[in-house]
């Protein structure tokens, strides 16, 4: 299984009156690339941080199970 992370844009409609523009990634089997096999949400606010950390866990091949780790400490 090879692990392909994208990073795509979304509105966020919180629980307040305005919504918002936010980065999500998701993580899928290059085999099966209609199959998602985790979707992060609202994980920035900046398209380059969010193309940047699915870069890098696709050529490091991360498995989804360790995201929110690497996400942490990407964003220190």
């Amino acid at each position: 299984m090879r692990f392909v992370y994208l990073s795509f844009r979304e509105i966020i409609h919180a629980n307040t009156p305005q919504s918002y523009a936010s980065y999500s990634i998701f993580c899928y089997d290059s085999a099966a690339p209609s199959r998602v096999l985790r979707c992060f949400h609202d994980v920035a606010l900046d398209a380059r941080f969010a193309n940047s950390l699915a870069r890098l866990c696709t050529e490091e091949q991360l498995d989804p199970a360790h995201f929110m780790d690497v996400f942490y400490d990407f964003s220190l």
